[in-house]
């Protein structure tokens, strides 16, 4: 066995590993020993990883084979092993199915479980496909996933220190989802893509479900009804393509899927598994109207948010369909209803977070968005618009990371849930607010990668106008409400409380930010290096208009940036000033406070989030009729 391929198999099975070790402390010091050996051996594998592509000369459409042919013990291979454990996975969903008393997980999970236990049993040689492939694209999301989720890990032994319960139990799973997503990226063979796939949606159940009170409960079983509906249509779409491909050892291989170029696309056959899997994706990433379960996993614990939104489970949607974006744009229709579904899920959820108190709340419309944008370059499927997918995907993991993090810091410090619980806090805690302020600043500010993929985005939406409007009001909402809430940390309100805040939180943070701002300034190396080998740049640097991705370009937005943050640094200094009440020349006698516009005179915020699921609904229609259109069953 080669070391790349070791090290492949330790990236999944160690994180669960250590997982199951935590199950037996509840103390902060073996806890944090735990996820700390974790963190800097997984860490350490990815960039080995990186080392193993470059040694092999792995480049576009190229790809590091992973077999799973050894024998574990008594005979049994280890395709049979996950064979196996996905019979035992559904029958967990089928016995949480009784025990949550849903009507939804129950028959999915029996149904899921028949048809898996029937396609293995009489398509052997399919399963017999490749367990795993290693290249740049698979590279990306796990270093993403050991690298920002072993950072949230390691905040999260700070914070569940504090008064949490069942510590122990938290961290298996926590640690699990690491390992399981890293299998989900790395998968070839399409029956390991869906074990790994449901076994991270049972992660998120426990997760969500962690507090244990109603609430938690609740939305934890709706997230769990959502995404096994998203598993059964993947699982769908997996046997729609091994009855096209019949039963051989490639028709079960992703990889050889996407080198495709000769799928016919008038066959609803074609186009009816490719519309299901992109379902499934939609499902996993929240895309409108599914978005309801992300926006309520926000009563788990901060470690939980930021580790859903960032590094695992909604990325795992995206991954999918930024996969089979080879394939999508061969069905003119279905690629462009697909980039709908992500242009409407990004504008839809812009607006509606402008309205939004919550901190937690308005950073997952934020989530939806982005992802709805990472969906809809996917779908458009250029060079140019995939590249700046994965540059929106390695920046927001980075970003919204940190965003929650400070978010989770306020609220656990400050005992503040809202945007007006982070009044002054360049006062109250500096340390806090610089790393608050770099992932505000790194989400919609020039030089960094979340602005340059929007930038894409628009040049890349000129197939449709539609797609244009709708993205630039959807980034117009975006930098209402950042700079909002930027506007509020800065706010002086009275004498400021100084707290301290604990090393273990903002060291991950100001990792975070540092790596944003590192990421910023390697970003013309990465773009002509890494993606090329994604995309095939040919080694060229890739201008869009008016923005030239090299240091000619960078520079001159670098300097734009960090002349921005003098202005600030200069805007809040405390000189010792008196606060002084406006001058009214003595007519009123009234005292100033300072207020926060959510446009409740104009908007119901439950009202309109069921608009925007009804217009999501109808949008998915669409999308599944344009299918059947592709097909040629119309």
């Amino acid at each position: 066995m080669e070391a790349y391929e070791i090290a492949v198999w330790v990236l999944i099975a160690l994180p669960v590993l250590m997982g199951a070790l935590a199950l037996l402390f509840k103390k902060k010091t073996p806890l944090l020993a735990i996820v700390a050996v974790n963190s800097i051996i997984v860490i350490l594998l990815s960039i080995y990883l990186i080392l193993a592509l470059q040694a092999n000369n792995i480049g576009q459409g190229q790809y590091l084979k992973i077999g799973a042919e050894g024998v574990i013990a008594g005979g049994l291979t280890v395709h049979q092993l996950i064979m196996y454990l996905d019979w035992a996975l559904l029958f967990i969903f089928i016995v949480l199915g009784i025990y949550i008393r849903s009507w939804v997980v129950l028959p999915l999970a029996l149904v899921q479980l028949v048809a898996i236990v029937w396609f293995e049993q009489n398509n052997g040689a399919a399963v017999e496909a490749n367990a795993f492939a290693l290249d740049y694209l698979s590279l990306v999301f796990v270093l993403i996933c050991s690298i920002v989720g072993s950072l949230i890990a390691l905040y999260g032994v700070q914070y569940m220190s504090e008064g949490e319960h069942n510590q122990g139990r938290f961290f298996f799973f926590i640690l699990a989802f690491l390992g399981v997503m890293n299998g989900a990226v790395l998968s070839d063979n399409m029956i390991f893509l869906y074990f790994f796939w449901e076994a991270t949606t049972l992660c998120c159940y426990f997760l969500i479900a962690h507090e244990g009170d109603k609430v938690s409960l609740a939305n934890a079983k709706w997230a769990a009804e959502v995404t096994v509906a998203g598993g059964a249509a993947l699982l769908l779409g997996i046997l729609m393509f091994a009855n096209v491909f019949g039963n051989n050892e490639e028709s079960l291989s992703i990889m050889s899927l996407v080198e495709r170029t000769d799928l016919p696309v008038a066959s609803v056959f074609v186009a009816m598994p490719i519309f299901f899997v992109s379902l499934s994706g939609f499902t996993k990433s929240a895309q409108v109207p599914f978005q309801s379960w992300l926006l309520g996993a926000m009563v788990a614990p901060t470690p939980v948010s930021a580790l859903l939104h960032s590094s695992t489970m909604v990325k795992l949607g995206v991954y999918v369909i930024i996969r089979m974006s080879p394939v999508i744009v061969q069905f003119d229709w279905l690629m462009l209803v697909i980039a709908f579904v992500g242009a409407y899920s990004f504008v839809s959820t812009a607006l509606l977070a402008i309205q939004e108190r919550s901190m937690k709340r308005l950073l997952a419309f934020s989530t939806v968005g982005n992802l709805g944008l990472i969906i809809m370059l996917a779908a458009i499927g250029t060079r140019e618009a995939v590249a700046a997918a994965i540059v929106l995907t390695i920046f927001h993991a980075v970003s919204k990371a940190l965003l929650f993090l400070s978010a989770g810091t306020v609220q656990k410090i400050f005992e503040r849930k809202d945007i007006e619980g982070s009044e002054g806090l360049f006062r109250r805690a500096p340390a806090l607010f610089g790393a608050f302020m770099v992932g505000i600043f790194t989400m919609f500010l020039t030089p960094f990668g979340v602005f340059i993929a929007k930038y894409a985005a628009l040049t890349e939406a000129i197939i449709n106008p539609v797609l244009i409007m709708m993205l630039v009001v959807g980034s117009i909402a975006c930098e209402v409400f950042y700079v909002r809430w930027l506007g509020r940390t800065m706010a002086v309100t009275g004498e400021p409380v100084k707290k301290e805040v604990p090393s273990l939180y903002t060291g991950p943070m100001w990792t975070l930010g540092i790596g944003a701002v590192v990421l910023a300034a390697m970003l013309p190396l990465y773009y002509s290096g890494l993606l090329d080998h994604i995309v095939g740049f040919n080694h060229l640097d890739v201008t869009f208009p008016y923005i030239s991705l090299d240091y000619t370009g960078f520079i001159p937005s670098a300097m734009i940036f960090i002349g921005l943050l003098f202005i600030l640094y200069y805007a809040m200094r405390d000189d010792g000033g008196k606060k002084v009440e406006p001058y009214t020349g003595g007519m009123y006698d009234y005292k100033v406070e300072l207020s926060c516009p959510y446009f409740e005179q104009y908007t119901k915020a439950t009202k309109n989030m069921l608009y925007a699921e009804i217009l999501g609904v109808v949008v998915l229609i669409v999308a599944f009729i344009g299918a059947l259109v592709a097909g040629g069953v119309f």
